[in-house]
């Protein structure tokens, strides 16, 4: 039997009975703390950590709309079913819509082991959603690290490419500029010899 931590919100021992009997049936061990006030409830979620909160939505002084928020408040994403003796439509959808796994009326609780499953199961299926996304963040991110440190890498090799480039041009010009000077001394020179001589001093 798999193990399952409750929290049960709920004013009549008897249905708390009723809850884990069905349970049972589904093959789950419910290991449970039943609560009835808002701040044994608020106890309950970080102390427990149930993994599935079953709410009693006719609790006279803390509704199941506000439970449901204090929940989603913490962050927890602990599946939140409903159970009633009666719920209105509009109430039922209006709980659905704010983010309840399901909602059950206690007299046709045969399926709570079915609900139970499928909020376990949809919990599940968000966590590993989260931490793909989570995972292409940070993959993300090592790329944009990795593009940043290669293009400061292109950078340096195209500033070294552009010196080397300009000190070639500044050779080119100065080399351009002494044959230039050469050629107008040779050409102005008519009734002279030109004599040259190498850095050992040879004529």
């Amino acid at each position: 039997m798999a193990t399952l931590r409750l929290l049960i919100v709920e004013d009549d021992p008897a249905d708390v009975e009723l809850v884990v009997r069905e349970l049972k049936k589904s093959e789950f061990d419910p290991q449970y703390r039943r609560v009835d006030t808002r701040e044994a409830f608020e106890a309950g979620l970080i102390e427990d950590r149930p993994d599935v909160i079953i709410y009693d939505h006719n609790m006279p002084h803390f509704s199941s709309a506000e439970a449901l928020k204090v929940t989603q408040q913490n962050g927890l994403g602990i599946p939140f079913i409903i159970v009633s003796h009666a719920i209105g439509d509009e109430d039922a959808v209006a709980l659905m819509r704010a983010g309840a796994a399901d909602y059950l009326l206690k007299d046709r609780m045969g399926r709570l082991g079915e609900s139970v499953r499928h909020a376990l199961e949809q919990r599940r299926l968000r966590e590993e959603h989260a931490a793909a996304r989570e995972s292409i963040v940070t993959l993300n991110a090592d790329l944009e690290l990795r593009i940043a440190a290669r293009t400061a890498e292109l950078k340096v090799a195209n500033y070294a490419l552009e010196t080397e480039l300009a000190q070639r041009k500044r050779a080119e010009e100065a080399l351009r500029r002494s044959e230039e000077r050469f050629r107008l001394l040779v050409d102005g020179v008519q009734d002279y010899a030109i004599f040259m001589l190498d850095p050992d001093g040879k004529i």
